[in-house]
């Protein structure tokens, strides 16, 4: 998918430009989206046990009927709707990313060559976008509700958007775009909210001058920090699963005894620190 207005966080152009939704008049924009990805990622430890990655790949402002035009016919968009907000909220997840649930989600091991061939989704693959969404709406509205009280619903699920309104399709509209990556694969969630949205929260994203007088400290100590704490040492720990053994095997193991690991073993490594997952990794 092309990134509508990507490279200009700006709607509309010449003496109206400063009425369009201007990004750089919104620094905490960027935040709300970490944050949403975090939540997310969270949710998804609880749920898979292979690492997954979220993190926030982009925003761009547009008109409402040009993002939606932007996606091609392959997508699910799950419509969410909130009464309150008079408005409605798209998370669109497009194949790539809905085979990669499919694995994560369903105990995968990546070692299957992912599915490329455009096709209409099955009711398992709806059943487990539907769950991951779910955990997408719930950090949507975790945190927008400090700024707006929020409760957001699933209100539909389309497979188009040729007919899809939020706010108003000849309005302005805000694309954030989130990468997912898990077992060597990737995808993006995509967040679609109208201009009558990001209005209602705007107040909260802009920083007062007091919040930017705050960043103004001493350089050599933020440096000397730094370096303090990236020097800081930090254990971590490479695994990988080996099917094939029984107890027995286990405790007969004796020290310089070879286990052979597979061929899987170079493409399905985990890196941990402190039970933390990190990263999937190969050899």
């Amino acid at each position: 998918m092309t990134m509508p207005g990507e490279g200009a966080g700006l709607i509309g152009g010449g003496k109206n430009k400063d009425k369009g939704l201007v990004l750089d008049k919104l620094p905490l924009l960027g935040d709300v989206f970490d944050q949403v990805a975090s939540i997310c990622a969270e949710g998804m430890r609880e749920r898979c046990s292979a690492a997954v990655q979220l993190r926030t790949h982009g925003m761009a402002a547009e008109r409402e009927d040009a993002i939606l035009r932007s996606f091609d016919h392959h997508i699910l968009a799950f419509i969410l709707h909130d009464a309150d907000w008079g408005c409605r909220i798209a998370v669109v997840l497009e194949q790539d990313l809905v085979f990669t649930l499919i694995e994560t989600m369903l105990g995968g091991d990546g070692s299957d060559e992912a599915f490329k061939e455009p096709r209409p989704f099955s009711t398992i693959e709806r059943g487990v976008a539907e769950a991951f969404v779910e955990i997408v709406i719930d950090a949507l509205n975790r945190v927008l509700s400090p700024m707006s009280p929020a409760d957001f619903e699933l209100e539909k699920v389309d497979t188009r958007l040729d007919f899809v309104t939020l706010g108003g399709r000849t309005e302005e509209a805000l694309l954030a775009r989130i990468g997912f990556e898990s077992l060597g694969r990737a995808g993006e969630i995509s967040l679609i909210f109208p201009r009558v949205a990001i209005d209602r929260v705007k107040s909260h994203l802009s920083k007062a001058p007091a919040a930017l007088e705050t960043k103004l400290v001493d350089p050599v100590w933020t440096r000397q920090f730094e370096r303090r704490v990236t020097r800081a040492e930090v254990s971590v720990q490479a695994s990988v699963a080996v099917d094939g053994y029984v107890l027995g095997d286990i405790a007969a193991l004796v020290v310089g005894q070879v286990v052979a690991l597979g061929d899987h073993a170079q493409r399905q490594i985990e890196l941990s620190s402190e039970g933390e997952a990190l990263f999937s990794c190969e050899l």
